[in-house]
């Protein structure tokens, strides 16, 4: 995925991005670019299986202060040569350390820069995805969602059962966006069919310090 954002970035400088009338990406952009990217996998809800990598990427660009509209196009600001040259593992502790800070500071974009189909989660509310992880080692999605409904609702201070099932719905909607976000950034090991959690070697290494082979091994990739 953070590969993925550099070669956005490459693929606006290289082809444009125009935008529709209603200020949306047009379709036919969203197809070309997702052409174009790796294909992560991100069916672990699969209602956000058809989500397009171009509606992940450009808010965080916009997070990133690397992309604006001009006139009826996205183009890019900032010095994205820079960012380009930096090492993908500076790449993902930027993108992680702006998205873990964007509820705690004013941020409202344009619409083709919000993330609406996946909202960026509540920090407060991965972190506790995170630590649950941590402690039982691999989690079961119903598991995950009890637990912190438990915490966070039921033995809250507060609780009203009349409030229940709204606040039921906002928390499940904040965790899905916080286990999805960890899935795409690498942080997550999805075991399918029963969509079981556990932190990658990469996840270990970002949330344990445990060590990761960063060995680069040769390969090529085929830019257009």
């Amino acid at each position: 995925f953070f590969l993925n954002i550099k070669k956005m970035i490459s693929f606006i400088s290289r082809k444009g991005l125009g935008l529709a009338k209603s200020g949306k990406i047009k379709q036919a952009d969203n197809k070309r670019t997702e052409q174009e990217l790796l294909k992560p996998d991100i069916d672990i809800f699969p209602e956000k299986g058809q989500v397009y990598q171009i509606e992940l990427i450009l808010p965080i660009l916009k997070l990133l202060g690397l992309v604006d509209i001009k006139t009826e196009n996205v183009i890019l600001t900032g010095d994205t040569d820079l960012f380009l040259r930096k090492d993908i593992f500076e790449v993902m502790n930027t993108v992680i350390h702006e998205v873990n800070e964007v509820r705690s500071r004013r941020f409202n974009p344009p619409e083709v820069f919000t993330a609406t189909e996946v909202p960026f989660y509540d920090k407060p509310i991965l972190d506790k995805t995170v630590k649950l992880i941590i402690e039982v080692g691999k989690v079961s999605l119903p598991m995950m969602f009890s637990m912190i409904a438990r915490e966070n609702l039921i033995m809250s201070p507060g609780f009203k059962i009349k409030n229940f099932e709204t606040d039921l719905h906002d928390l499940k909607k904040e965790i899905v966006s916080a286990i999805f976000y960890l899935h795409l950034f690498g942080l997550l090991e999805v075991e399918y069919p029963g969509r079981f959690l556990t932190l990658s070697e990469l996840g270990k290494n970002y949330f344990q310090n445990k060590p990761l082979n960063k060995t680069t091994e040769k390969g090529g990739i085929t830019i257009n």
